[in-house]
């Protein structure tokens, strides 16, 4: 019995980690026919590994939405190796700023991914049509173990004579050392006789004596 209830604890938890870092989100204004998701590949990781951020927008309404950007903080720690942005499976530019540290969260660097903006000089304008999906993936590395907070995460955008956004705290990322699996190579003890023998077998010539070296070893 007590191992039945330690594995459904145990359950329990892995689907509350589970949910918490892969999430449908609120949009608002509330009714809006709008799908915006937010999900990471892991959320304990090694100095080795890469943490994947994936975010959605997907307009399901019958209206265009215009504005449209995504905005993440992330510790000072993190690295961001590669950002990609689709917009129906087809990759489209974006205009990307950050690390801008402190700017919205203390202690953090703030990213963002516009895809469309009203501003005339970023010369980006992309309106996402009714039907229309759009993700973000973004690639980080972090060499420095510790346990590192997503504070907070946007989706902005302004459709049908409104502002439309979400909002929410991302999870709790572990980052542990990454250790090394690979056995250690075989050393030869020269001072065995027998082992010196096999490697370097010694012949006697009637004039000179020679070594004849049958297999080279790297050590080391």
């Amino acid at each position: 019995m007590r191992k039945y209830l330690s594995c459904s604890l145990v359950l329990a938890l892995m689907l509350i980690l589970v949910a918490s870092a892969n999430s449908q989100e609120t949009v608002y204004p509330a009714g809006a026919n709008i799908t915006v998701r937010y999900s990471l590949n892991r959320t304990s990781m090694s100095t080795a590994d890469t943490l994947v951020v994936t975010r959605t927008f997907v307009n399901k309404t019958t209206y265009p939405v215009t504005g449209l950007y995504f905005s993440d903080n992330f510790s000072s720690q993190y690295r961001v190796v590669t950002q990609t942005v689709t917009v129906n499976g087809g990759t489209v530019g974006v205009t990307s700023t950050g690390p801008d540290y402190g700017q919205v969260t203390t202690g953090f660097n703030n990213y963002r991914w516009i895809i469309d903006s009203p501003v005339a000089g970023e010369n980006r304008h992309r309106t996402i049509a009714a039907g229309d999906s759009v993700s973000l993936v973004v690639k980080i590395v972090c060499s420095t173990v510790g346990t590192y907070a997503l504070p907070l995460h946007a989706t902005v955008g302004y459709g049908n004579g409104s502002g439309i956004f979400a909002q929410a705290n991302g999870a709790t990322i572990t980052v542990t050392s990454a250790s090394d699996t690979t056995p250690p190579a075989a050393i030869l003890d020269l001072g065995d006789i027998e082992s010196y023998k096999a490697l370097c077998p010694i012949r006697r010539d009637p004039m000179v004596w020679k070594v004849r070296v049958d297999n080279l070893v790297t050590i080391g």
